[in-house]
């Protein structure tokens, strides 16, 4: 039994090295910050003198928000982020912290959860900030805290509310609530009114009741493209395949090859053995 397990260890670390899996989901390293560096730069050479907006859904304590300024200083652009946390004490510590920030007045911060239509929704709350508080998974022993109720409001509905006329990057982190999070933001896809959507996939999915595979079918529908962030570049899939669907946290991309592309997206493809690599 000792010898099959540790064959399953070096194993399993051979596939995640081939599939270019994250060991760590932090965002100097996982590509995230990566993205919202070209994004602003690519900002910067396309539009001068333009506001970027960046939309934040699920942003925790603020390290996407604020890693966004510092992209954003460093391409020497006007950044508009609107951050949003519905857990009160979170929101509490988002706010400290943005508030330290030279750039604070740059962030707004919206006690609201994201979804696909507005009205209430049960929020499972874990101990400590920076828990992983889920609208579809229930935090086990020790971790759960509490449920409570938040209010839920539509990316569409809160552009249109607020009179945002575009979205240059979008961030979604909703622990497996993240397809519905992109639903609500249909409207603004489908008329081309945001350049980037990067979102989270991981074994919250199985929660949310969604596959990765839905979103590339919003993504064929759309006229877009599936990517999965590394760290110093973007791995573009023209095409869903059952390889892909594993569950595996990582972060990904939505949207038009070319925007992919210009913020360092490699298109490949799938072989007849099911491996994937750069054509």
């Amino acid at each position: 039994m000792i010898g099959r397990r540790l064959f399953w260890r070096l194993s399993r670390i051979a596939y995640y090295k081939a599939r270019r899996e994250l060991r760590s989901n932090d965002i100097g390293s996982n590509g995230e910050a990566d993205l919202q560096r070209r994004a602003a730069a690519q900002h910067a050479k396309r539009t001068p003198g333009a506001g970027f907006v960046a939309i934040d859904v699920g942003a925790n304590l603020g390290e996407w928000t604020l890693c966004m300024l510092d992209a954003a200083r460093g391409a020497g652009i006007r950044a508009s982020i609107h951050s949003f946390e519905p857990v009160p004490m979170v929101h509490d510590e988002l706010l400290r912290r943005v508030a330290a920030s030279p750039d604070a007045d740059a962030v707004r911060c919206v006690p609201k959860c994201v979804g696909s239509e507005p009205g209430t929704a049960r929020m499972n709350v874990c101990a400590g900030l920076a828990g992983s508080h889920s609208l579809v998974r229930k935090s086990e022993g020790r971790d759960h805290v509490d449920v409570i109720d938040v209010p839920v409001i539509t990316i569409a509905d809160y552009c249109n509310e607020n009179g945002i006329e575009s979205i240059d990057l979008l961030k979604v982190d909703a622990e497996g609530f993240d397809f519905e999070v992109i639903l609500g933001a249909l409207p603004l896809l489908r008329a081309g009114k945001v350049s980037i959507l990067q979102f989270e996939y991981n074994l919250c999915w199985i929660d949310g009741r969604h596959f990765l595979k839905d979103v590339f079918d919003l993504a064929h529908e759309l006229g877009f493209v599936v990517g999965k962030l590394l760290p110093t570049a973007i791995e573009i899939y023209p095409h869903w395949h059952a390889e892909l669907e594993r569950f595996i946290e990582g972060n990904y991309a939505l949207g038009r090859r070319e925007a992919l592309e210009a913020a360092g997206g490699v298109v490949g493809s799938f072989d007849a053995s099911n491996t994937y690599a750069a054509d």
